[in-house]
């Protein structure tokens, strides 16, 4: 059996990404903690924040590891992926 290839499995993962996105955003965005992160401007403390969006979104990913998707968002940064709506 044929392994996929690099660029099988990065277009499987956008694919994931995209389809869930909606999903993961309401499980993050809504978080308190997430509010409180954002608030207070923490931006050195980044491995409690992907712990903490792990455990929210892991109910949520299913076979995909919940850490790699945290990492991810956070890495998209939460300005991004939580946008604020303009006042």
């Amino acid at each position: 059996m044929k392994l996929p290839d690099i660029e099988e499995l990065i277009a499987a993962g956008k694919h994931w990404f995209r389809t869930h996105y909606t999903e993961l955003q309401a499980a993050v965005c809504r978080s308190n903690f997430v509010d409180a992160y954002r608030s207070s401007k923490r931006t050195h403390d980044r491995v409690l924040l992907v712990a903490a969006i792990a455990d929210l979104i892991a109910s949520i990913t299913g076979g995909v590891t919940a850490i790699s998707v945290a990492v991810l968002i956070v890495k998209e940064g939460l300005d991004t992926f939580c946008p604020q709506p303009e006042i």
